[in-house]
């Protein structure tokens, strides 16, 4: 999905590269069933993902798609 934005230039680059950063980094370990995070890794990915949330909002609200 990341790549047929970037491809459109749909959404400003560091906001893919963040979502790629969530993507690469934290999918396929976070899905694993033996998995496990402490409070602070935790808090911080939570904060990450709210943190493109928010971007993503702001980005649709600048181009009034919201």
């Amino acid at each position: 999905m990341t790549d047929h934005l970037r491809l459109r230039n749909a959404v400003p680059k560091t906001l893919l590269d963040a979502c790629d950063y969530v993507r690469i980094n934290f999918r396929n370990p976070t899905a694993h069933p033996e998995a496990k995070y402490t409070l602070d890794e935790a808090q911080s990915l939570f904060s990450l993902c709210a943190d493109i949330v928010n971007r993503l909002i702001t980005d649709l609200k600048v181009k009034k798609k919201i």
